[in-house]
């Protein structure tokens, strides 16, 4: 009888054992794709934000530190509509339904039945996020818990405050080189 509670069963070894990455994947990396349906009804599918920022949050309905980081996405994607966010969130619709009624969001959530699309992103928490930029890569590194997604909610408000000023310089820079020529004509 020892031998047999001693054996290893598969879905029984420690988490050092698997093969599975459950590091996150780093910057650089092209996002797994992705199809799932909505909350609301219909389809979304990663390909869809193909152009645009877009902020991945992965929660739980019975996730506690999930719950208190809705209202920091919220007013987020009220100050910087220029990035998406998308929830994915896990389990039962019924059960995101609820949560979702008792605290609406502004923005589409996406239901995954178990961890199939956590697994392609090899993270198996919430919460936890990731920045993918326009070209479908994944921005930054994997934000895991709410404070440190709230800095990378910050690092992408200022990534797109960098860029804005860029763009202002790079069009002044442009209307002063086309001003100079007038100035040397009429000396």
């Amino acid at each position: 009888m020892s031998k047999q509670t001693s054996r290893a069963y598969k879905g029984n070894r420690p988490l050092s054992a698997s093969r599975i990455n459950r590091s996150g994947l780093p910057r650089g990396t092209p996002a797994p794709l992705f199809k799932l349906p909505l909350l609301n009804g219909g389809e979304v599918a990663l390909e869809a934000y193909r152009g645009r920022r877009v902020m991945i949050v992965f929660s739980d309905p019975k996730c506690k530190p999930c719950h208190a980081l809705m209202p920091e996405l919220i007013a987020f994607h009220q100050r910087t509509p220029d990035i998406d966010i998308l929830i994915i969130s896990r389990g039962n619709i019924e059960a995101v339904r609820a949560e979702f009624e008792e605290r609406p969001a502004p923005f589409p959530v996406a239901v995954q039945k178990s961890w199939e699309i956590s697994r392609r992103y090899a993270m198996f928490a919430t919460p936890i996020a990731y920045l993918i930029d326009e070209s479908g890569k994944i921005a930054s590194d994997i934000a895991s818990g709410p404070e440190p997604i709230l800095i990378l909610l910050a690092s992408a408000q200022i990534l797109t405050l960098v860029k804005s000023v860029k763009q202002l310089k790079d069009a002044l820079v442009k209307k002063t080189k086309a001003i100079q020529p007038l100035r040397t004509k009429r000396k």
